[in-house]
């Protein structure tokens, strides 16, 4: 099977962050397809974080109000790669930025796609470590309109505590949904 992505694409959209396109592609049998799809500007991808405090072996988590989702979201700490920026220097920054902490990055996936029938945005997994001494109370540094709380959650314990939010009327993303359900196994 081969399919091959044309160079015609048609602009449905573009804002400050976020472009829509109609894009065309050819599947195998020769036959012409439209697909719409996002794209981010001024960016090279995303980076997600794993947090884990050491001794304890906590995980970091917030929880944050999500425009698209109207509602609060349950998701790692997360951001933007600016143009030029190594995905470690955004990690170590957005970790500080949304939670206060320092951390170290031990491993650092490859660009991943998270939603590749929508978006062609790409996240690196980051896994992180952060010494617990001296950290006791972090203070955020957030970036413009963010309002993010940052919770420590046992990793065993997880899984129930996100459930317990999601009765609540919190959502929970993928990711951290994922992570959660194998740490429970």
């Amino acid at each position: 099977m081969t399919c091959k992505l044309s160079d015609n694409k048609t602009n449905l959209a573009s804002g400050h962050f976020l472009v829509l396109d109609v894009l065309e592609y050819q599947t195998s049998d020769g036959a012409t397809h439209k697909w719409e799809a996002v794209s981010r500007k001024n960016t090279s991808g995303a980076v997600m974080l794993i947090p884990e405090l050491i001794p304890s072996g906590r995980v970091v988590v917030i929880r944050q109000f999500r425009p698209p989702a109207a509602a609060y979201v349950w998701e790692f700490p997360a951001g933007l790669v600016e143009k030029g920026e190594d995905p470690v220097v955004t990690a170590v920054r957005e970790l500080y930025e949304e939670t206060g902490y320092h951390g170290v990055v031990t491993k650092c996936s490859p660009p991943v796609y998270s939603s590749p029938g929508l978006t062609s945005e790409t996240v690196q997994i980051v896994n992180m470590t952060i010494e617990e001494a001296g950290q006791e109370n972090p203070e955020p540094h957030f970036d413009g309109a963010e309002e993010i709380e940052t919770f420590t959650v046992p990793q065993e314990q997880l899984y129930s505590f996100l459930m317990d939010s999601v009765a609540k009327g919190d959502v929970v993303d993928s990711k951290l949904y994922t992570y959660a359900l194998m740490k429970n196994q």
